[in-house]
């Protein structure tokens, strides 16, 4: 067995849901024992928490909060050539505006795009895909 193979079993049973999961087994194997039955009570609990979007929003909020800072003279950046803007959705008969508009995540994207482009004079192209519903673009 490889290192890169090593490394990769460890990392699926040490990381979510990996670790329960190795967690409950062990509550299983020492079931005859209250501490087995702690151990599986604990572990479906756990598992049902993360399993939930407000434990989820929780523990990556802080995470998706952190912009890295661009360096937008770095070597990488002066070798593109435009900024591309993945779609993030829309709202569909939006009443204020009397037809369909951006979506908040696509609004983001774009204003964040709009800064790079300011400070690279980089060209924006966007890209969308469908409306599973209605089979119109972004």
């Amino acid at each position: 067995m490889s290192q890169i193979e090593l490394v990769w079993i460890l990392k699926s049973l040490l990381l979510p849901p990996g670790g329960l999961i190795l967690l409950l087994l062990l509550g299983l194997l020492l079931s005859a024992r209250l501490i087995g039955k702690f151990l599986i009570f604990m572990t479906l609990v756990m598992l049902y928490l993360l399993s939930t979007p407000f434990a989820a929003q929780q523990l990556a909020g802080e995470l998706e909060q952190q912009v890295a800072p661009i360096d937008t003279q770095a070597p990488e950046i002066r070798q593109a050539q435009a900024i591309l803007v993945l779609g993030g959705g829309r709202y569909t008969n939006a009443p204020e505006y009397g037809s369909d508009t951006v979506g908040p995540m696509l609004l983001e994207r774009l204003r964040f795009a709009a800064r790079l482009s300011r400070e690279t004079g980089l060209p924006i192209i966007r890209s969308g895909g469908s409306d599973p519903r209605k089979g119109q673009p972004e």
